[in-house]
């Protein structure tokens, strides 16, 4: 008898978009009070995360698609811990405190996209995420832009074509709702296991660099 694997959305496998349902506030995680759908935490936590290990051989298939945020908030917690502490800023002076209230409401408007990376077998595993925010600037009112605010790939996946599939993914979903320009920044401490830096990658799929951000901190 032919089994059905579970999907989220359409299932639509690799990266051919679907839409279905991100991540944490430390150390908060998204309650009733929040509107996490169902009325209650119950409702979410009977998903399940299954992160592998960096020693394991992943399989070769990854399934991507846009999720709603409502739905599949719990499992974003564990990889948005890793992608801050990996690439983020000092937690001293900056520590992750995730507005979940906030990106639940873009999320609803459209304005806020977040695709996933899962491992298209029976565990559903999260490994990958894309966070877009959608919107026109004041000195570009009338072209629609996106930025991703956050991408990660869990270290076991960096090898391969899984970083430029998710690239290809995020791309169509954007072309798709119109966007005309898309600006990624690239973390200045991020080098995968060959010692290689984002710049290659967003290069090899077409992007260009337009400036650099400075940051300071105003101490007290």
């Amino acid at each position: 008898m032919p089994t059905t694997k579970k999907s989220h959305g359409s299932g639509v496998p690799d990266h051919k978009i679907h839409q279905k349902g991100m991540v944490d506030r430390e150390p908060k995680v998204p309650d009733a009070s929040m509107g996490c759908k169902g009325g209650s935490v119950d409702s979410v936590t009977k998903l399940r995360v299954v992160t592998p290990s960096v020693d394991e051989k992943p399989s070769p298939k990854l399934r991507y698609g846009f999720e709603e945020l409502i739905v599949t908030c719990r499992d974003y917690s564990p990889l948005l811990k890793q992608c801050v502490k990996e690439v983020g800023p000092p937690r001293a002076k900056c520590p992750l405190d995730f507005d979940w209230r906030q990106a639940f409401q873009m999320n609803a408007a459209g304005l806020l996209l977040v695709l996933a990376a899962r491992v298209d077998d029976d565990d559903d595993s999260l490994v990958g995420f894309c966070i877009n925010v959608i919107g026109r600037p004041i000195k570009y009112s009338t072209t629609l832009h996106a930025q991703v605010d956050m991408m990660y790939l869990h270290p076991a996946w960096r090898r391969g074509w899984a970083a430029i599939n998710m690239l290809k993914a995020n791309e169509l979903r954007m072309r798709q709702i119109g966007v005309k320009r898309l600006l990624a920044a690239e973390p200045t401490r991020f080098k995968n296991h060959t010692g290689l830096r984002l710049r290659q990658l967003f290069k090899f799929m077409g992007y260009h660099p337009v400036e650099i951000i400075w940051e300071k901190y105003l101490e007290d």
